[in-house]
């Protein structure tokens, strides 16, 4: 059946309710509080408006908040949806690792995936890094003919690439094609130095 509460309830006691409840008004529980069910539960707010569900801690600097699965090992072991609108995540500890996205198994990967809205990641003034570890870096690599822009013209702009004791291919691949190196105006200069090599 149903349990309706139409007023604000202090609980004080252990219960069990067997069925649905209903609750209109505040709820309030003074000290832990559990919900334990071997059939799925559902919390469901039918309000048009900002904060339908929303879940707060506010008891102090050592406060988390976690939602976890403890045995599901699917893909979608952690869903989180938005239909028809969008999905923010935002941080406001002053520090690097303000968000953190891991993968701990050591087979454990990151997939990013878009479609004509493509992937940005904008940064005010700070470092972008990629460490790979012994794992390659591919950028552009897929089977469709694209621009590849790396490096701007503004001001002192440099870009060095720099190898151990691999090779530096250029244009290499055996597709006939342009590769030029460098520009005629004014001043530009073009240095190749070689050591023993060829």
């Amino acid at each position: 059946g149903t349990n309706g509460i139409f007023a604000a309830l202090a609980v004080t006691l252990n219960a069990t309710i067997g069925g649905n409840l209903d609750v209109t008004g505040d709820l309030t529980v003074m000290g832990d509080f559990g919900i334990n069910s071997t059939q799925a539960i559902e919390i469901k707010s039918t309000f048009n408006g900002p904060d339908a569900i929303h879940l707060l801690v506010d008891g102090g600097a050592a406060e988390t908040l976690v939602i976890q699965s403890a045995q599901g090992t699917g893909a979608t072991a952690v869903s989180i949806q938005a239909d028809a609108g969008g999905i923010v995540m935002s941080a406001a500890r002053a520090s690097a690792s303000a968000v953190n996205i891991g993968a701990s198994d050591a087979a454990g990967g990151i997939l990013l995936e878009a479609n004509t809205g493509g992937i940005t990641a904008s940064i005010t003034n700070g470092d972008f890094v990629v460490e790979t570890g012994t794992g390659a870096i591919s950028i552009g690599e897929d089977l469709v003919a694209h621009n590849i822009v790396i490096g701007n013209s503004t001001g002192a702009t440099a870009i060095s690439l720099n190898t151990g004791t691999g090779d530096l291919n250029l244009g290499t691949n055996a597709i006939a094609h342009t590769v030029t190196i460098g520009n005629v105006t004014g001043a530009t200069a073009v240095n190749i130095n070689v050591g023993t090599g060829n």
